[in-house]
């Protein structure tokens, strides 16, 4: 059975990514749907990018899209932590200080203290938002929180798959406990991996705990190896690394097939606790097409275009490829009728794609082969004539 860690959405859409999209739609496609549009260069904009990027295979680039994303965020995330420190007394204001030194002291880099220090800063600052900051701005600083954790997990499972465990790793312990935002469950998950993969399975530990919780794992076989596992961090000197981490493994391939059993058993463990990170959309709608369920295929991409407000390239271009294969067997069935309406549906999705594509500084033909669209668009017409 294939790890959720595993599971690369890259992989899936890049099929998707060769579809042709080339200017001059019929206004009768292109006009079904507004076109959304995001602010260019902002945290959104560089993310979004880097969801097509690594889609297409682009890993370095799709990387470096999330350093300037979390850039964008910090600048915009620092002019509001100046406008909460200028409302507040010099005490208040010196106290914040010392916490923010300790929170980004590189020394204490990846330290139990300074995760600590961490989540305690993060609700300080939320706290303080929620007190001082306009509607408006409060309402920026809630976004900002979601949108970098969205570019950290990404990041972080760019890092995994490019072998960088360690960034991997820093990059995690700073999503899984975000304040005030439901618990990322698919990332506690990779930072277990990634411990043990280090080695580091006292630290993978506590993570496995939770894990087992939320799952409600049952498998007795793993549940013997979590207790040895306790065993050798309770008393690492007696312990054998070997052991320890094939333990590790243990436990964690029984969570992941916990996730992994079912499209149902997926969605209740992600979306179904607030978690609507869009690489969990990804990765449903991905299951969904690996158990052939078209239909919950279709309505797990459209749950994710609405959640991200319309603006989801990537889906949109799926759900554009999902419903020309569609179209494809409704013809060879020779049902005429349905098959037009699916190249419809199909011509709708690629035609947003396309305007979204756009804005994110993608090209027809240099980044796009024109021909599956050019074909797509030839059996619309073909379907238009037919009596």
């Amino acid at each position: 059975m294939k790890s959720v860690c595993a599971i690369c959405f890259g992989g899936w859409l890049r099929v998707f990514l060769l579809v042709g999209l080339v200017s001059g739609f019929p206004a009768s496609a292109a006009g079904a749907l507004a076109v959304q549009t995001i602010p260019r260069e902002s945290v959104r904009w560089h993310y979004e990018r880097a969801l097509v990027l690594d889609a297409q295979g682009y890993t370095g680039r799709a990387i470096a899209a999330l350093y300037r994303a979390l850039d964008a965020a910090e600048e915009q995330r620092h002019a509001l932590e100046v406008a909460i420190k200028a409302k507040l007394t010099e005490t208040d204001r010196m106290a914040l200080e010392q916490l923010e030194r300790t929170a980004r002291d590189r020394r204490l880099a990846g330290s139990p203290r300074q995760q600590q220090t961490q989540v305690e800063l993060a609700q300080a600052f939320d706290q303080l938002a929620a007190r001082h900051l306009s509607a408006a701005d409060l309402g920026l600083w809630q976004t900002l929180a979601v949108q970098v954790t969205e570019c950290r997990y990404l990041l972080a499972r760019l890092y995994w798959r490019s072998e960088r465990t360690a960034d991997a790793i820093m990059t995690l312990v700073q999503v899984v406990d975000v304040p005030a935002m439901p618990e990322h469950i698919l990332a506690r998950l990779l930072l277990a991996r990634a411990y043990g993969q280090l080695g580091a399975w006292e630290y993978a530990q506590p993570h496995l705990e939770r894990l087992v919780a939320l799952t409600d794992l049952q498998d007795p076989a793993a549940r013997r190896a979590l207790e040895r596992l306790r065993k050798a961090v309770a008393q690492p000197k007696s312990s054998d690394p070997s052991s320890a981490r094939a333990d590790l493994q243990a436990v964690v391939t029984a969570i992941e097939q916990a996730f992994l059993a079912s499209p149902a058993a997926y969605r209740a463990l992600t979306l179904g606790r607030r978690l609507h990170d869009p690489l969990a959309y990804l990765e449903l709608a991905h299951m969904c097409e690996e158990e052939d369920a078209p239909e919950e295929l279709r309505a797990t991409l459209q749950e994710g275009i609405r959640a991200r407000g319309n603006f989801f390239p990537v889906a949109w271009l799926a759900l554009g490829a999902e419903a020309e294969q569609q179209a494809a067997e409704l013809e060879a069935a020779n049902q005429a009728a349905e098959a037009q309406q699916a190249y419809r549906r199909a011509a709708e999705a690629f035609a947003t794609a396309f305007e979204q594509l756009q804005q994110l500084d993608f090209q027809p033909v240099q980044d796009f082969d024109p021909e599956r669209l050019t074909t797509l668009r030839q059996k619309l017409a073909q379907h238009r004539e037919q009596p």
